[in-house]
């Protein structure tokens, strides 16, 4: 299996179908994110997607693009989904967001994530929250 098709999956098992048991089987337990999510295991990765789950449980991603070179994989993916509870220091509204973001993983030699640098919008999201953006930008 290549490691793109490992990322189409790890993606549709924890974002779409929240399997968070599977899911983690794709992560090395030293997993390391980069990103301000930082999470320092694979597990602290499930549960930083859980604790977005709990904000917006009709969450649901489209991986828009997949880039592989050598041990490392870019994903662009298309996020929608709607508040229902508070996130980001927000008070839920109900309100609806939409967004791009990019993300790479690296692979160890056994097709294991070993670590990620992760790119969300936060304005953009912010702004969505608070009803400030009609997501004219996003189609």
């Amino acid at each position: 299996m290549s490691n793109k098709q490992r990322i189409k999956d790890f993606f549709h098992l924890v974002y779409n179908e929240k399997d968070y048991e599977r899911g983690l089987t794709y992560l090395t337990p030293s997993f390391f994110d980069h990103s301000p999510a930082s999470s320092r295991s694979g597990q602290d990765a499930i549960e930083a997607v859980k604790s977005v789950h709990e904000a917006f449980p009709d969450l649901q991603v489209e991986i828009i693009d997949l880039i592989e070179e050598d041990d490392k994989v870019l994903v662009q993916a298309l996020f929608k989904g709607t508040q229902a509870a508070p996130y980001l220091n927000i008070e839920n509204k109900g309100n609806s967001i939409k967004f791009f973001a990019l993300e790479m993983y690296r692979f160890n030699k056994v097709g294991k994530i070993i670590e990620s640098w992760g790119y969300w919008p936060n304005d953009a999201i912010i702004s969505q929250l608070e009803g400030e953006d009609s997501n004219e930008n996003i189609n």
